[in-house]
């Protein structure tokens, strides 16, 4: 059986992240998507991405950085169409 790829977006926030871990637990190969906004306080988005083993300091915009087993992320704008698109004809999800 091949791995199934998702993609979660708002993986930073606090079902977004929860969300994350179960997926991924049950097997799937999880990219998680945030923008990481000022919506709400960063230090905690950044907190939760660290229970997923995403290390805040390697973080990029537009670039997938990994995690646990099974989780990646990626910091990037569901309204940024062009690298939106860009991800789904490479991962495949």
């Amino acid at each position: 059986m091949t791995t199934k790829k998702i993609l979660i977006t708002g993986a930073a926030g606090f079902i977004g992240m929860h969300t994350v871990r179960k997926f991924a637990s049950l097997g799937y190969e999880v990219i998680g998507l945030d923008n990481i906004n000022s919506y709400y306080e960063t230090e905690l988005k950044y907190d939760r991405l660290t229970e997923l083993g995403i290390n805040k300091r390697l973080l990029q915009y537009n670039k997938i950085t990994d995690g646990l087993k099974n989780i990646s992320f990626i910091q990037l704008d569901i309204q940024d169409a062009g690298n939106l698109n860009v991800l789904f004809a490479k991962e495949k999800f």
